[in-house]
């Protein structure tokens, strides 16, 4: 019987294993290390896009609004029919006057103010007294024009051309204010004027005689009057100095509680359908205001739709005119009042906050250039919220630095750039 042949025993490739192993071993460290990169790019860096952004701003605003001041003709004691605060309805009862026999029918009183103590009789005239500082300079315009004229063609001649920028942005805007005075009038377009006063009555009232004062107009009712009713008119918005207007102190006055005398003011008649918001802005946020229309408006809790109606300079400052469609809290009776506007869905280059750090003294970003070092680069911010801010898109103009060049749309930016150093290199 034949002897089987023993099986060979084959010999591990130990060469073809290491080789499997090296290849797995690759394999895996790149696809590790695209997973990191992507990770890490993810989380630290991004490109800078166009966005939009709701800006908010805290404002001291001065409240313009068509007003109607009812005065009386006739001295009397006084009876209220109609409660302050409240629309009233045309030809509505809203205060009797009447001759009990207990006054002497002219007798004086002082005008009591809204906190219930008598004011100085010297202090009815403060209008009349600031009226005139609160008229615009037209001279001083006309200079401001001429002055930028020859700023910017002696910064021609000398070639400092980054100055030129700045200069032909104010000589724009004075002179569309000028163009403004001298002949639009966008308030005027539909009426003459948003001031109206009402004299009722004549004669005396004799003992036991009594007269009903009616509203002359539909309107929120007050009894508070604050002697510029005249001079914050709607179509006098062009011609105010608005940085007369901090140092005055406005104060509305409760009219009589009791008695008025002949030629005093007894209500007031306000229009809660449409009113005006003027704000001091910055130049700078000129444009920020009119590449929007529409905005919302919080006046203590409560929050309204408004439209921005237009924007021009005044002097130092630039002004922003808000118009709203809705009354509120104190609308009736206060001529300024703390608000916050939002301008929403403000278009432009979108940061996250936190890539946002100084260096030198300067506000800015880490970029990354093509070798992945970080470069500082200056940024000028227009707004932001707890997240995001807005920023100049390639350059804006910096007083002290003239035309600075900045961060433009697609670069790529690190986040949390204080973590950073210029020079930095990132994967």
């Amino acid at each position: 019987m034949a002897k089987k042949k023993s099986a060979k025993k084959k010999r591990p490739h130990y060469g073809r294993i290491f080789i499997s192993l090296v290849l797995v071993g690759v394999i895996v460290f790149f696809l590790v290390k695209l997973g990191l990169d992507l990770f890490y790019k993810e989380q630290n860096s991004y490109l800078v896009q166009y966005g939009d952004l709701d800006i908010k701003d805290q404002y001291q605003a001065i409240v313009f609004r068509n007003e109607m001041v009812v005065k009386t003709n006739i001295s009397g004691d006084l009876k209220f029919l109609a409660e302050e605060g409240r629309i009233v309805a045309k030809g509505e009862p809203v205060i009797e006057l009447y001759n009990n026999g207990n006054r002497g029918d002219g007798e004086p009183r002082p005008i009591a103010s809204s906190t219930g103590e008598n004011d100085n009789p010297e202090d009815q005239n403060t209008p009349q007294v600031t009226q005139q500082k609160l008229e615009y300079n037209y001279n001083v315009l006309e200079f401001d024009i001429m002055n930028l004229k020859d700023q910017i063609i002696f910064d021609i001649k000398h070639q400092n051309y980054q100055e030129i920028p700045a200069l032909k942005r104010d000589l724009l805007l004075k002179l569309e204010m000028r163009e403004k005075l001298e002949g639009e009038n966008k308030f005027l377009a539909n009426r003459t004027t948003s001031y109206t006063q009402k004299t009722v009555g004549t004669g005396k009232l004799k003992e036991g005689q009594s007269l009903v004062v009616t509203a002359p107009a539909s309107g929120m009712l007050t009894y508070q009057l604050d002697g510029y009713e005249d001079v914050f008119t709607i179509d006098n918005i062009y011609n105010i100095n608005y940085d007369e207007v901090d140092a005055l102190n406005i104060v509305p006055k409760h009219i009589p509680s009791d008695h008025v005398n002949s030629d005093d003011p007894v209500f007031k008649i306000v229009d809660h359908a449409t009113g005006y918001l003027v704000v001091l802005i910055d130049k700078e946020e000129v444009e920020t205001y009119k590449n929007v229309s529409k905005v919302k408006v919080k006046i203590n809790d409560e929050m309204m739709d408004g439209q921005v109606y237009d924007v021009f300079v005044s002097a130092d400052n630039a002004i922003a005119v808000v118009r709203v469609s809705e009354a509120f809290d104190q609308y009736f009776d206060r001529r300024i009042v703390g608000c916050e506007i939002t301008r929403q869905n403000y278009q432009g280059l979108k940061l996250h906050m936190d890539s946002l750090l100084t260096y030198n003294n300067q506000n800015g970003v880490y970029v990354v250039e093509k070798d992945r070092t970080l470069r500082f680069v200056p940024v000028k911010v227009i707004g932001y919220d707890d997240d995001y801010a807005i920023v100049y898109n390639e350059q804006f103009y910096d007083a002290d630095l003239g035309l600075v060049r900045s961060v433009k749309a697609n670069q790529e930016v690190v986040r949390e750039g204080a973590k950073y150093k210029e020079g930095d290199r990132i994967n």
